[in-house]
């Protein structure tokens, strides 16, 4: 038997049977080989929890004594897990930065303060906070959670694949994934799936097909739930690109490091500068500059993430930034921190 059931699409039968018997979802089926920890020490639970998603801030609600409880359990990218924590808890993370949170309650209820947007995640509604968002949470005492960690780069580099343009802000899901529409219920058992994979003999985490698997998994979910991207992921479904487009792409992917100016482009393809900017508007969602200067971002970031440089400078420069005040301003309004910060936290 699957986690989730057609009925409830967000919610376990069997998880539902565990807890009528006094017994947690972990022990019946949450990720039973893959337990971290269970601890009452708050410090101790906070240090642990750290390791696996982010530093973090960690407080008893309500009550002294904590029943803490977490299951992990790793691909190459993607982590599921299973956390409880026993009691009223306020949880303050900031910002998640580096990867996506879908938390689905298996009991209890979370709020979720996301930047400026609040929301009850319930055993019927998951939550994907943006990560970089401001984030903060509280869980009631029988609160139990199902959560899938995906790392940011890995959906927003499948992303920009799937629409064939680099992105030129970050991107943002809904806050709240409900659990009664057929797309989300879809991903759902490809979640169930790989929970029953992690227990079995020969898991297909541990096979060539774990990294189709997690591709899968990103891919559903930037189909299953609304995102800033959802109009263009839409629109690259429906039409493709003509060849002048095209054209203009490879150029420009091919000479990123020069000079390019819309008359280079214009002479590359043989259509008018009006033919051109039409063209990636319709298609690409934005004009040919700024497709060069995201798809630069985009390069930056990356040499960024793995210190790949020397110096901010040289690695801004590197992708044709010389104006490094204006690189630093639009770098921090796509990825929500700066040049600077992301270079220090891949240093260090």
């Amino acid at each position: 038997m699957g986690i989730f059931s057609e009925k409830h699409p967000a919610k376990s039968s069997v998880v539902k049977s565990a807890l009528d018997n006094n017994k947690t979802a972990a022990e019946m089926m949450i990720l039973p080989k893959h337990q971290l920890f269970h601890s009452d020490n708050l410090d101790f639970v906070r240090a642990e929890v750290a390791k696996v998603y982010c530093d973090h801030k960690l407080g008893l609600a309500r009550g002294s004594r904590l029943n803490a409880q977490h299951h992990h359990a790793k691909m190459s990218d993607i982590s599921l897990n299973y956390m409880r924590y026993g009691n009223e808890v306020e949880i303050e993370p900031g910002e998640l930065d580096r990867f996506f949170l879908i938390q689905l309650p298996l009991s209890g209820w979370a709020e979720i303060n996301s930047g400026k947007q609040s929301a009850i995640s319930t055993e019927h509604c998951a939550s994907i906070p943006s990560p970089n968002k401001h984030l903060s949470m509280r869980w009631s005492e029988d609160c139990e959670q199902l959560m899938v960690q995906i790392p940011r780069q890995a959906i927003e580099q499948k992303l920009s694949a799937i629409i064939s343009r680099p992105l030129n802000q970050p991107l943002e899901f809904d806050l709240l994934m409900q659990g009664d529409q057929p797309k989300v219920r879809a991903w759902w058992r490809l979640i169930d799936y790989m929970l029953t994979e992690f227990e079995s003999i020969c898991p297909i985490t541990n096979s060539p097909g774990a990294e189709h698997m997690e591709q899968l998994i990103i891919t559903q979910l930037l189909h299953a739930q609304r995102h800033n991207y959802s109009d263009a992921l839409q629109a690259k479904g429906q039409s493709i690109a003509p060849a002048h487009v095209k054209k203009a792409e490879e150029y420009i992917r091919n000479h990123i490091t020069q000079a390019i100016t819309i008359d280079d482009l214009v002479q590359e393809t043989g259509v008018s500068p009006r033919s051109l900017h039409e063209g990636f508007r319709k298609f690409r969602g934005q004009s040919p500059l700024s497709y060069l200067r995201a798809l630069r971002l985009e390069h930056a970031r990356k040499d960024l993430l793995a210190a790949n440089g020397n110096s901010v400078t040289n690695i801004a420069t590197r992708w044709g930034f010389t104006q490094l005040g204006r690189f630093s301003v639009t770098y921090k309004e796509v990825y929500g921190e700066s040049p600077s910060e992301t270079f220090k936290k891949a240093m260090y």
